[in-house]
């Protein structure tokens, strides 16, 4: 049988002492990470918040474009109705003029 080798106090102290300091060293990166996931977590939320808010925006955005478009389509609609008008007119005047022009030759 193997003999039991005696251990100092103060070696049981000083494992004791250096383990105290690994568990406290392991607590300050335990802290830390807490921390950065608590910025994380915020950042996510921030995000979230931002994404939600987001369709409103871009709603806003989209209106606006649209009725940017609608300014400089609504005169060209008026103008091509304004045409159209004006060539029915036209045709209107054309056929009777076409029309006297068949009785005259007549």
């Amino acid at each position: 049988m193997r003999k039991k080798k005696e251990v100092s106090n103060e070696v049981i102290l000083d494992a004791i002492g250096s383990l105290d300091k690994k568990v406290g060293s392991l607590d300050e990166k335990v802290g830390a990470l807490e921390i950065s996931n608590k910025i994380i977590l915020n950042a996510v939320s921030s995000l979230g918040e931002r994404v939600d808010a987001m369709p409103e925006t871009m709603q806003d955005m989209i209106n606006g474009a649209k009725e940017e478009l609608m300014e400089e389509i609504r005169p060209i609609t008026r103008a091509v109705d304004k045409d159209a008008e004006m060539l029915i007119g036209h045709e209107k005047r054309i056929t009777r003029i076409e029309s006297q022009l068949v009785v005259a030759k007549r």
